[in-house]
């Protein structure tokens, strides 16, 4: 048994997961179904004795509307979207349906249906328009073989997927084993020093520092600073050398007088006009 092809492009062609999703979706229904079940249940003898025509068999017998063309399985705003836009499709479909219902009783067998008339398409061979974009109802259905090489794709992105996340993988196990060796090398060459600081040394004299003899054919250097007096003669060439002039201070010249100096004072703000 060939599962529909909408089934296999939903699960990536897994007949399992196809299988698994089904049982799940109807062992949900029944529990729904039990919950909305009310009253006892009807018998054989009931259910003969009630006439065919007795039983509502419609939504709109029932709820009073009629029943829905199409079904979208979510309640939010996004599923109000979609259900807006499978209305419309679905009034544009029945008008251009209608109309070209008329030509082709009439004997046009050239003017195509509206997308989405799969039933004339597929037993009458009747041509179909081309599917506004971002149609929903009226899309066309991929084939077999569109959806096997969609799947063939999506399986090769996958294991690329795979391979790459098992790469970064290995790399990071072998940094985390490089770590683990370099802390215990840590860990070793620590050990090593503690127990070097606590063994003693017995009757070792320590190293004596080795003493540099200066050169006998080496000149010695020449002086950087060059210091005369003030009376001495002026140092005209220096080679690089840098001069300091001291001077030398008169200790009678830096006595201070200890009389005191008296000051003029001048006219303030304060004394009386003249």
């Amino acid at each position: 048994m060939t599962p529909p092809i909408a089934l296999v492009r939903h699960f990536d062609g897994d007949l399992d997961a196809i299988v698994g999703g089904l049982t799940e979706l109807r062992d949900f229904r029944l529990t729904q179904l039990a919950k909305e079940r009310f009253g006892p249940v009807r018998g054989v003898k009931k259910m003969r004795a009630l006439h065919p025509w007795d039983e509502p068999d419609t939504d709109k017998e029932v709820i009073g509307r009629p029943a829905r063309t199409f079904a979208v399985g979510r309640n939010d705003d996004e599923g109000v979207a979609v259900w807006k836009q499978c209305m419309q499709e679905t009034y544009g479909h029945r008008s251009a349906h209608a109309e070209r219902i008329v030509r082709w009783k009439a004997g046009d067998r050239t003017s195509a249906f509206p997308a989405g008339t799969l039933r004339g398409y597929t037993y009458l061979g009747m041509p179909l328009d081309v599917p506004a974009p971002g149609a929903i109802l009226g899309a066309r259905h991929p084939s077999r073989e569109e959806v096997e090489a969609e799947i063939a794709e999506k399986r090769a992105q996958r294991e690329k997927m795979e391979q790459a996340w098992r790469e970064r993988m290995r790399a990071r196990d072998e940094r985390r084993e490089r770590a683990r060796e370099l802390a215990e090398h840590e860990d070793l060459e620590r050990e090593l020093e503690d127990e070097a600081r606590r063994v003693r040394v017995i009757d070792v004299e320590p190293p004596k520092k080795l003493e540099l003899k200066p050169i006998a054919d080496a000149t010695p250097e020449p002086k950087s600073i060059v210091r005369r007096g003030l009376d001495d003669e002026r140092v005209t060439k220096t080679e690089g050398q840098r001069v300091i002039v001291l001077r030398k201070r008169d200790p009678e010249a830096g006595k201070k007088s200890k009389r005191r100096r008296r000051h003029r004072r001048g006219r303030g703000a304060n004394d009386p006009p003249a």
